[in-house]
């Protein structure tokens, strides 16, 4: 378990105990459940705002989830979890101590002393902030820690929840909801009869230092972005543009005005998924929320 440069922790599943003691956990619902709060921040990201979400669950059932609107509510304690809370506030009065709260990034004190006024027994969290979170609190207010009796659980798909962090560092932290939704052009993917030629002639002739290979492509930098060549019949041209989040590009999408052809699904760097704008053209957008591809000394990609 190690922290970035903004103290956010990643790594496997934590609880903590008396002491400060840690224990590793694993629990397939949990991780099930924090996907869903995983989609909620993918949602903030794409409207701008920093991508935290969270859910909430009755008894295996969601009964409430949110997301952080601190900038398109210019609000800084519009955090996801206590947007969140507030939603099902009637339902907590009568339910609070059956539930468990689901959140992508450890709450914040605000958020921790919201969750155990609502009478929540169990946290989950994704991703640690050692900076931000509440786990101090936890572990030196005897109230706190006789409230969350039922776990104060930590790194349940917090890489995960870390690159999304990251992600939003790196979009320059948009502040509106009139942030750019394309971020970049990603590649331009063409298709080529045989691969080993098409490397001879764009990296030897022409100079475009190799980015990846794999048995079936290979990729050449290209400024910012990537030249990528799959083995195949040519085919048109494919541009494909670099979103912060699949999922909530294709809803901001529709909801402007444009519509939904292919996708989400899944790819190896994150998800991608095709959408049209109102006079049918066509865009393909991606996201790299899994991670950017590693490859060895010559260039394949090894995971």
């Amino acid at each position: 378990m190690a922290a970035d440069e903004g103290g956010v922790l990643s790594g496997p599943a934590y609880s903590l105990l008396a002491g400060g003691r840690i224990r590793f956990v694993t629990d397939s619902d949990d991780e099930r459940f924090m996907r869903e709060a995983l989609g909620e921040a993918k949602d903030a990201l794409a409207r701008g705002d920093r991508p935290v979400g969270c859910v909430i669950v009755h008894r295996d059932k969601i009964v409430a989830r949110g997301s952080n609107h601190e900038f398109t509510k210019k609000s800084k304690s519009e955090h996801a979890e206590t947007s969140t809370l507030r939603s099902c506030a009637e339902y907590l009065f009568e339910h609070g101590d059956d539930c468990v709260i689901y959140t992508t990034v450890e709450p914040c004190v605000m958020c921790l002393g919201s969750i155990v006024m609502a009478n929540i027994r169990r946290v989950v969290f994704g991703a640690g902030d050692p900076e931000r979170g509440g786990t101090q609190m936890y572990e030196q207010v005897e109230y706190v820690r006789r409230s969350l009796r039922n776990g104060y659980v930590g790194g349940v798909l917090g890489d995960e929840s870390q690159r999304l962090q990251h992600a939003f560092s790196e979009s320059g932290s948009p502040s509106s909801v009139d942030a750019p939704l394309l971020q970049k052009i990603d590649c331009l993917m063409l298709n080529v009869a045989d691969l080993d030629a098409a490397l001879s002639f764009y990296r030897d002739r022409l100079g475009l230092p190799l980015a990846w290979r794999t048995e079936t492509g290979l990729a050449f930098r290209v400024g910012e972005s990537e030249l990528v060549l799959n083995k195949g019949e040519p085919t048109e041209p494919e541009t494909d543009i670099m979103v912060a989040s699949a999922e909530g590009a294709a809803r901001r999408f529709a909801e402007a005005g444009g519509s939904i052809v292919t996708g989400p699904f899944d790819i190896k760097i994150g998800q991608c998924v095709v959408v049209a704008d109102p006079w049918g053209n066509k865009l393909v957008l991606l996201d790299s929320t899994k991670g950017l591809l590693n490859t060895d000394a010559d260039g394949f990609v090894v995971g």
